[in-house]
């Protein structure tokens, strides 16, 4: 078929799919026909070549280019807002408060179609800033190397992965700050604009909290609510032997996350002994007026 035929059936078609009023492959084919289409085999095997590449030439201009257009439509936007009226009417019956189930992005769409405008709640707020924050990356965040404010002295590639609990904890500036405090943990769903579920995990999470003496902890259970959960304080909690040390397979996860916290307590050891040994250095020159050069540190 010609080239503009094609892209306005392709076009029909997108706007249909947009709608969920989908037409039968019997349908499609025989408007195909109509418009002029034929199988390959009906052509020669002269012209066959160039008769592909043209196929190749206008789906790649239909990926590329007209279709990331049409989607940017306001055609596409209503038929977004024509798809989603039914599922709100579904989730004000269940009283799900969005904020704890969708991601601010979607919720921003929503918006935007005037489809939905919440009301302020102090802890569905601060969720969707923790799943804005986590819907950036690392990149906007603290950095990977950093520890309290202090940084590693060389910064490593890593080979696993660090759970958010455990990044939270190395950006206090000391461990001991963590406890009777409380944390909220958000979890993006991989696929689709929900929020997923994110209880913390045994392999160091749930520990090191309890390690460190925080509770009650808060997150997303991906159904649009809040888990609320207290922890028993435990500060000699053998966090190796209840993790990674006692497993038969290999746990790089909760080793690399004790190893972190095991490198800032001593990091935090070591900023502590120089405060001790600056304020008997502080007082020694106060005593001995000849030194007062010990003074600048």
């Amino acid at each position: 078929m010609e080239p503009a035929v094609f892209v306005n059936i392709a076009r029909n078609l997108v706007e249909s799919a947009l709608l969920m009023h989908c037409p039968s492959m019997d349908q499609i084919q025989a408007e195909a026909i109509s418009a002029g289409s034929f199988w390959a085999h009906a052509v020669s095997d002269a012209a066959r070549p160039e008769f592909l590449r043209r196929n190749e030439r206008l789906m790649a201009q239909l990926v590329k280019r007209d279709l990331p257009h049409w989607l940017e439509s306001d055609w596409a936007g209503h038929a977004d807002a024509f798809r989603l009226r039914p599922l709100l009417e579904h989730l004000k019956a269940t009283c799900i408060d969005l904020r704890l189930a969708y991601q601010p992005a979607f919720l921003e769409d929503l918006q935007t179609f005037h489809l939905w405008n919440g009301a302020t709640q102090e802890l569905a707020d601060l969720v969707q800033q923790a799943a804005r924050l986590a819907s950036k990356g690392t990149t906007a965040g603290v950095s990977d190397t950093a520890f309290g404010g202090t940084e590693m002295l060389t910064p490593k590639l890593r080979i696993t992965q660090r759970h958010a609990e455990v990044h939270c904890l190395l950006q206090l500036p000391r461990l001991a700050d963590a406890n009777l405090k409380q944390m909220l943990i958000v979890e993006i769903a991989d696929v689709g604009p929900g929020l997923g579920w994110a209880e913390p995990c045994s392999r160091g999470c749930v520990q090191l909290l309890t390690k460190y003496g925080l509770s009650p902890i808060f997150f997303t259970d991906g159904r649009g609510s809040l888990v609320k959960r207290h922890l028993r304080s435990d500060p000699g909690l053998d966090v190796p032997y209840k993790t990674y040390a006692r497993r038969l397979s290999d746990d790089r996860i909760s080793e690399r996350a004790w190893l972190d916290i095991s490198q800032k307590a001593a990091l935090e050891q070591k900023g502590c002994q120089q405060i001790i040994e600056y304020h008997a250095i502080r007082e020694h020159a106060e005593s001995c007026p000849y030194i007062p050069a010990l003074l600048e540190l």
